[in-house]
């Protein structure tokens, strides 16, 4: 956000020209009670029991993220793009972003000794792109077996394990292709929306993505929140039910779809879409 006060600016007017947030607390305990009544007996009280939990640690997945990650790489990042800014100056770096391409001990030998680094920044900057460009498989050696045994675990830690297992088979699992004009992922939000696509790879394009567009991007972090409001829909490469992209987009209320195969290599901006985040699905119209 220090990075785009324009973005900031244009986000307040947004707000001030909004009719008000959305009141999702009715639909939410509608939808408690809908699951409930499906439910009896121990099924119902172990869906309670559940619910409950999830309640109580829920939010602890955005302020991680923002505590352990956000703040820190953003405090990181003022030093090394001061750093950058300086050694720009001395005519050691072309761009003052260039100062996160060069190690810690590279960059005090540059305030030092002014080596000018423009050679090496340039020719890890073209080796960042072959690696974007050629991410390798989704996995390494021979196809996993079936799921470890954890019966020699304690109880709780049995439980997490077995969460953590159902987590990463949905993270780490290939994505479906594309297929013709749709391409499929995971439904992680339900509902329908039709809108223009508008890919965004980068946090640093957050600014072009203008109300009712469906937001296409790789994944998203809680740096990608403060637009959420501007999106009609989410469609990420990456994803499951649990992954940053899903959490935020239920909470919006915004139909979304993750591990869409390359949809941000497929689809471009302006062309039109229909999203469907129950059936996981997103077509060109």
């Amino acid at each position: 956000m220090a990075d785009q006060p324009h973005l900031v600016a244009d986000l307040i007017a947004d707000l001030l020209s909004d009719d008000g947030p959305r009141d999702l607390s009715a639909a939410r305990v509608a939808l408690v009670e809908e699951a409930r009544t499906q439910l009896t007996g121990s099924a119902r009280q172990r869906f309670d029991t559940a619910l409950a939990y999830a309640e109580r640690v829920y939010p602890l997945r955005e302020d991680n993220v923002l505590l352990t990650d956000q703040l820190p790489t953003g405090l990181l990042r003022r030093v090394a793009l001061e750093a950058g800014r300086r050694l720009v100056s001395l005519g050691c770096l072309g761009r003052a972003e260039d100062a996160v391409m060069l190690t810690a001990d590279e960059l005090r030998e540059a305030l030092r000794t002014r080596a000018d680094h423009r050679r090496l920044v340039s020719r890890r900057k073209a080796e960042h792109a072959w690696v974007r460009a050629n991410p390798g498989p989704m996995t390494y050696g021979p196809e996993p077996g079936k799921a470890p045994d954890l019966r020699g675990l304690p109880v709780p830690a049995r439980r997490i394990n077995r969460a953590i297992l159902w987590m990463m088979e949905h993270e780490l699992t290939a994505p479906p292709k594309a297929n013709g004009k749709a391409i499929v992922g995971i439904g992680v939000s339900s509902g329908v929306y039709r809108g223009r696509v508008r890919v965004i790879r980068t946090a640093d394009q957050l600014h072009t993505l203008r109300a009712g567009e469906v937001l296409v991007c790789p994944t998203t972090s809680a740096a990608w929140m403060m637009v959420f409001r501007r999106a009609g829909a989410i469609v990420a490469d990456t994803g499951s039910v649990l992954s940053h992209t899903a959490i935020v987009a239920r909470e919006f209320a915004l139909p979304a779809v993750v591990a869409a195969a390359n949809a941000t290599s497929s689809l471009v901006d302006g062309e039109e879409v229909t999203v469907d985040g129950t059936r996981g699905v997103v077509t060109r119209c």
